[in-house]
C-alpha cells in the first residue's frame, strides 16, 4: 500500500474519532471557539490534508477528551494491524 494511502486511512479514522465525540454542536463551531480554523476542520473531516499533532491536541481538547482517549478512539477506526510502514 503507497504511504499517501495510508496517511488517507488515518486522517480518515481521525475523523471518524472527531465525529464519535462531536457533541449536538457542529465541529466548526467547535473549531472557533478554540482558535482553530473552520477549513482546517473542514480539510480534517474531508481527509483532505495531513495535520500537526498540535492541532490534532486542540481538537481532543474542544472535544473536552485527553489526547490518549482521542487516540484510543482513532485507533479503533483504523484496520486492525494497522501499520504506517511497508510490512
Amino acid at each position: 500500500m503507497k504511504k499517501d494511502s495510508k496517511e488517507k486511512i488515518l486522517i480518515k479514522a481521525i475523523a471518524e474519532a472527531v465525529k464519535e465525540c462531536q457533541p449536538n454542536k457542529a465541529i466548526s463551531k467547535i473549531a472557533i471557539e478554540y482558535g482553530i480554523s473552520p477549513a482546517t476542520t473542514s480539510d480534517l473531516m474531508n481527509v483532505k490534508k495531513n495535520f500537526y499533532v498540535t492541532t490534532i491536541a486542540k481538537i481532543a481538547e474542544a472535544l473536552d477528551i485527553t489526547l490518549s482517549q482521542f487516540f484510543a478512539k482513532v485507533e479503533s477506526h483504523l484496520p486492525k494491524n494497522f501499520s504506517m510502514f511497508e510490512d
